[in-house]
C-alpha cells in the first residue's frame, strides 16, 4: 500500500503554531472589527520568547496581540474586555514591567516602569485597579497601581513571599499565594491589604488560585499527591475536591464566565497545552499549537 507523508506530534504543532501565525497577522493587518462574546487570553512561546494570543471558547485563534519577539506573560482582561494587561521584559533588559495594550487597535503602553520586576498582574472587576507582584523589596509583595494615575501601593510588605494575586468578583477582596507559613498556602485579604485569612494549611504547596464569576468557589493548583492538580475550594462550606488528576502537571487555572467550567495548561515539563474541564469533571482538549501555552484568561469574567 501507498504510504503517505508521516507528520510527527512535534511537527503536527509546528505546523498547527503556523497556521495560528498566518491567521492572526491577517486578521491584525486586516483589523479587529468584532471579537467573540467569550475569549480567551493566553501566552505561547519556545525558548526565550513568548507571544500572547486571543482565541474563542473552542479554540480557534483569533488575533496575535503581541510580536515583539520577548517574554510576554500573565494577561488579564479589562472589565469591558476592551484592553488586556501583561507582563513583558520588552523594556528594560531583564526587567518585567506592566504593560496593557488595546485589543482593537493593538496601541500599549507601560503602567510600571522601574529597575525592579513587575509580574503577574490581575485586573480588578472595578476597573481603576491592577494587582501584580513586584520585588521591589527583594522578596515578592503585592501591589496595586492604579490603571488612571498610575499611584502605587504596597499591600504586602512582610519578609515572606506573596504572589499570584485574583480579585473577588465585587473587587473587594484579592486571594493570593505565600510561603509566610513555611509552604505555599492560599490566602484571602481586603483589597487594601488587611485582614489576611489562611484558605488552605496542608502540607503541600498551594498556589495559583482563581475566583470563580459567581463568587462561590476558589480554584488553586497543590501538590499534596505529588503532581501538581487542580482542586476547587468551596468557600460557603470550607469543603474542597480534586478537579484533576494524574501524571502531568495542571497549572494556571481560570474561570469560564458562567463559574462551571475551569481552563488551564497541562504541562509534560517540555510543552504545554490548554484544556478545559467542568466541575463535574468533563474535559476537553484546547490546543495543539505546541510549544508552551499557559496563563489562559477568559473574558467575561464577572
Amino acid at each position: 500500500m501507498r504510504q503517505g507523508i508521516q507528520i510527527s506530534k512535534r511537527q503536527r504543532g509546528a505546523v498547527a503554531l503556523l497556521l495560528v501565525l498566518l491567521l492572526a497577522g491577517t486578521v491584525a493587518a486586516q483589523g479587529l472589527s468584532e471579537q467573540p462574546d467569550e475569549r480567551i487570553a493566553f501566552s505561547n512561546g519556545s525558548g526565550n520568547a513568548a507571544e500572547i494570543y486571543l482565541m474563542d471558547s473552542a479554540g480557534q485563534v483569533y488575533l496575535q496581540l503581541t510580536s515583539n519577539g520577548q517574554q510576554n506573560l500573565y494577561p488579564t482582561w479589562s472589565r469591558n474586555g476592551d484592553l488586556v494587561a501583561f507582563a513583558s521584559n520588552v523594556g528594560r533588559a531583564g526587567d518585567f514591567d506592566i504593560y496593557v495594550i488595546d485589543v482593537a487597535t493593538g496601541d500599549s503602553h507601560a503602567v510600571t516602569d522601574t529597575n525592579t520586576t513587575e509580574t503577574q498582574p490581575a485586573w480588578s472587576p472595578k476597573d481603576d485597579l491592577i494587582a501584580y507582584v513586584s520585588n521591589e523589596n527583594t522578596n515578592g509583595d503585592i501591589y496595586v497601581v492604579d490603571v488612571d494615575n498610575g499611584r502605587v501601593n504596597a499591600l504586602t510588605t512582610d519578609s515572606s513571599e506573596e504572589s499570584r494575586p485574583a480579585w473577588s468578583p465585587d473587587g473587594d477582596q484579592i486571594v493570593f499565594e505565600s510561603n509566610r507559613n513555611g509552604n505555599w498556602d492560599i490566602f484571602v485579604m481586603d483589597a487594601d491589604g488587611s485582614n489576611v485569612q489562611p484558605i488552605t494549611s496542608d502540607p503541600g504547596d498551594d498556589g495559583a488560585p482563581a475566583w470563580s464569576p459567581d463568587g462561590e468557589h476558589i480554584a488553586y493548583i497543590t501538590n499534596r499527591e505529588g503532581n501538581y492538580d487542580i482542586f476547587v475550594y468551596e468557600l460557603a462550606t470550607g469543603q474542597e475536591f480534586a478537579l484533576t488528576s494524574g501524571g502531568a502537571d495542571d497549572l494556571d487555572p481560570a474561570w469560564s464566565s458562567d463559574s462551571q467550567s475551569v481552563i488551564f495548561a497541562r504541562s509534560n515539563g517540555r510543552s504545554s497545552e490548554l484544556f478545559t474541564i467542568t466541575l463535574e469533571g468533563a474535559e476537553n482538549r484546547l490546543t495543539e499549537f505546541g510549544g508552551v501555552n499557559r496563563y489562559p484568561a477568559w473574558w467575561p469574567n464577572n
